[in-house]
Order: structure tokens, then C-alpha cells, then sequence
């Protein structure tokens, strides 16, 4: 499995996007980080089978606007969601 990932920029936190077509976020608001049990998932983003929210192939590139406001992934799928 092949997976993107993207840091936000004024917290602790970061999306990836996967070959299933999903867009996850996770996020660690706990001092010091705890690399292997203090990450959360806060959001998951659909997969192939919610056109709405995921895309119908693997996820090749995700970014994160610069405010943290939205997530962008774009898909093998040939399509673009902003989130």
C-alpha cells in the first residue's frame, strides 16, 4: 500500500491519502508526541464506494491549504477533491 502524506501547518496534526481512495487525518494535541500510540483518527474521507467523499481510485497526492482550512487530494481517478 502506497500512501501521501500532508502536514498541517498550525497544529499537530496531518492527512494521508491511500490506494483504497481514502483521505484520513489524524491528529496528536498530547506533550511530547508519542509516536506509536498518540496519534488519533479524527476524520476518514469516503472511499470508492462514496462517490461524495472518495475517490474511485487510489489517492496519488495530498495537500493542505496553508490556513489548515481545507484538504485537496487528487486521484488516479482523474478528479479533485477539496475538503
Amino acid at each position: 500500500m502506497r500512501a501521501q502524506v500532508a502536514f498541517m501547518h498550525h497544529s499537530m496534526a496531518f492527512a494521508t491519502g491511500c490506494d483504497d481512495g481514502r483521505v484520513r487525518i489524524y491528529e496528536n494535541d498530547a506533550q511530547p508526541i508519542n509516536h506509536e500510540t498518540g496519534w488519533k483518527l479524527i476524520c476518514d474521507l469516503g472511499d470508492k464506494h462514496d462517490a461524495a467523499n472518495g475517490h474511485r481510485a487510489g489517492v496519488q497526492s495530498v495537500d493542505v491549504s496553508r490556513d489548515d482550512s481545507y484538504v485537496l487530494s487528487a486521484s488516479a481517478d482523474m478528479t479533485i477533491k477539496v475538503r
